[in-house]
C-alpha cells in the first residue's frame, strides 16, 4: 500500500512528532527530510505503482488479454472565423471536451 502525501505535508507530520521521537527531528529535517529528497523519493513511489499497475493490466483473465493503452484526447475548437462548415453539417460551438 502506498500512501501519497507532499513533502510539505511529510514535514509537518515530522515536526509534529508524528513520525520520530522529538530529540531526532531537527536532525532528520537536516537530513533525509529535505523537500528534495522527499520529492525524489514521492518520483519513485509513483513510478512503481504505475509500473505495478501497468503490470497487473496486461493479464490473461479466462482466455482474454486485458490490456490498458495510452490514450490521447485532443480537443479542438473550431471558430466560425476559421471553418467553413460543409454542407448540411453543423459545427457544435461548445468548448467542453
Amino acid at each position: 500500500m502506498v500512501v501519497d502525501v507532499t513533502p510539505e505535508t511529510l514535514q509537518e507530520r515530522l515536526k509534529e512528532g508524528k513520525i520520530y521521537s522529538p530529540e531526532k527531528i531537527e536532525k532528520s529535517l537536516e537530513n533525509f527530510f529535505q523537500r528534495r529528497h522527499l520529492v525524489a523519493l514521492r518520483e519513485l513511489a509513483l513510478r512503481e505503482v504505475a509500473d505495478n499497475i501497468e503490470a497487473g493490466a496486461n493479464l490473461e483473465i479466462d482466455g482474454h488479454v486485458c490490456s490498458v493503452h495510452e490514450r490521447v484526447l485532443v480537443c479542438v475548437y473550431l471558430s466560425q472565423f476559421f471553418a467553413t462548415p460543409a454542407p448540411g453539417s453543423k459545427i457544435n460551438n461548445s468548448t467542453s471536451c
